[in-house]
């Protein structure tokens, strides 16, 4: 019988890679997500319609039974977070809450994976960031997910779910959400003077990584080796840090590249006549420099295949394809 996979998931960006990825590996792969109909994939043999939290993850549990419970929170833009604070952190918070204990109630040896960001990271004290390095975040994003890693690890310690938290980079690719390289790539294209202009200082600095080699880097966390292990409540820590696996993983490259260089390249695509101009600083509440240290990534035999040449290279083609399919925010 096929290992069984269920991707729990707020966001089919990541989550569509993932699945196709999963299915690759021959692994047997169910969806639950409100947009369970956009996995084309032919080997998604379960497509689960709902909108989390909702009761029937518990019976989709059970029905099911997948050995590794992979959960992927919806985004948030700087918009909704404004607007309503409280729902911004509800939508975080609740679905992962009704994942785990969805888990816990059903099927309590699943293996949880839980998606985190390096937003956790906030402004870090060395580069490359390690998954040891003191978590101080500085935007809701970074706030929620840390809450989010925080009651991943009570249901581990409290509960002994089986636990893994990825916290992902950069991401990047087609059908991704407002980002950098969608701003960059509709300011070129609507340019009328050969300018592309960007503001800030250029300078900031971070790790961007293919959503294919995103996916795979999960599908690495997902499947890896000895992701029983878990920490009693009651274990004293002395004893278990010897035998305890690392179960947090840092989805990177472990390289940077700044903004401006991003711009250059976008408008080299575009036009070899566009110059790039760039517009004052960075934002003070902005992370300058990020780049994730992927040893124990690369300890599970992850390798990043897709440079940032050709991946934007990619992205470019599609967006240009694409410019005026409006792609959820």
């Amino acid at each position: 019988m096929k290992r069984r996979c269920l991707i729990v998931c707020g966001d089919e960006f990541l989550g569509r890679y993932l699945a196709d990825e999963l299915v690759a590996a021959r692994i047997d792969v169910a969806v639950a997500s409100e947009a369970a109909g956009a996995y084309r994939s032919a080997g998604v043999s379960h497509r689960y319609a709902l909108e989390l939290p909702s009761p029937r993850l518990h019976t989709i549990m059970t029905d099911f039974r997948p050995a590794v419970c992979i959960h992927i929170p919806g985004r948030e833009t700087d918009a909704s977070v404004k607007a309503d604070p409280s729902a911004a952190r509800a939508a975080q918070i609740d679905p992962l809450v009704n994942v785990l204990e969805a888990v816990r109630g059903g099927r309590p040896r699943c293996h949880v994976v839980y998606v985190s960001s390096a937003a956790v990271y906030g402004r870090p004290t060395r580069l490359p960031v390690d998954e040891s390095q003191r978590l101080a975040p500085c935007s809701a994003d970074g706030f929620h997910k840390l809450a989010g890693e925080a009651i991943a690890e009570e249901y581990r310690a409290v509960h002994e779910l089986r636990l893994s938290i990825a916290r992902l980079f950069s991401a990047y690719g087609p059908y991704e959400r407002p980002h950098l390289f969608a701003d960059l790539c509709r300011r070129a294209g609507d340019s009328r003077d050969h300018t592309l202009d960007i503001f800030g200082s250029g300078d900031d600095e971070r790790d961007y990584i293919h959503v294919r080699d995103a996916a795979a880097g999960l599908a690495r966390i997902a499947l890896r080796p000895r992701a029983a292990a878990t920490v009693p409540a009651t274990a004293d820590s002395r004893s278990h840090t010897a035998v305890d696996p690392p179960h947090v993983f840092n989805i990177g490259t472990g390289r940077a590249v700044n903004s401006a260089t991003v711009a250059r390249q976008v408008a080299a695509t575009f036009s070899p006549e566009m110059n790039v101009r760039l517009h004052g600083r960075h934002e003070a509440s902005d992370v300058s420099r990020l780049r994730a240290d992927i040893s124990r990534l690369k300890a599970l035999g992850f390798v990043p295949k897709v440079s940032l040449e050709d991946g934007l290279a990619e992205y470019i083609r599609w967006f240009q394809a694409h410019r005026h399919v409006k792609i959820p925010a």
